[in-house]
């Protein structure tokens, strides 16, 4: 005798399992930069400090905001993570030459060392981890 299940039990199960597979957002530790706290926070931090030019209007910039997140947590302690809303501090913005966003920018010792544009998650990782490796053996 062969049973048949019904439809609507066979998707609750199926949607169950694809649930159970997502994973929470990451909790960042990402700084809100402004012209108020710009030049202490990432011209004068000891660490390498990646600043995030976005807009909330910018699809690619919320698509990519997960992953910067991600590098905050991971790189705790060796990378300050700064976002700038290029909405409310354009000032900054023009200051170091940012037009399309997201725009990346990693600081050291008060300048740009690395700057990218575009929502590329492996460009991202791999310019920060240079970032970070050129930070610490720049201190040993």
């Amino acid at each position: 005798m062969t049973r048949t299940i019904p439809v609507a039990l066979l998707l609750a199960v199926l949607i169950a399992g694809c649930e159970e597979r997502r994973t929470a957002p990451v909790e960042g530790k990402e700084i809100e930069l402004s012209e108020a706290n710009f030049d202490d926070i990432v011209l004068g931090s000891d660490v390498p400090v990646l600043v995030d030019f976005w807009a909330p209007s910018c699809g690619h910039c919320l698509a990519i905001a997960p992953v910067v997140a991600e590098l905050s947590v991971e790189y705790d302690g060796r990378l300050v993570v700064g976002k700038v809303n290029t909405d409310h501090n354009n000032p900054i913005a023009r200051q170091y030459g940012v037009g399309p966003i997201p725009h990346f920018a990693v600081f050291a010792k008060g300048r740009v060392v690395h700057s990218m544009i575009g929502a590329n998650e492996a460009g991202l990782r791999r310019m920060v981890a240079d970032a970070v490796s050129s930070s610490a053996t720049a201190g040993q």
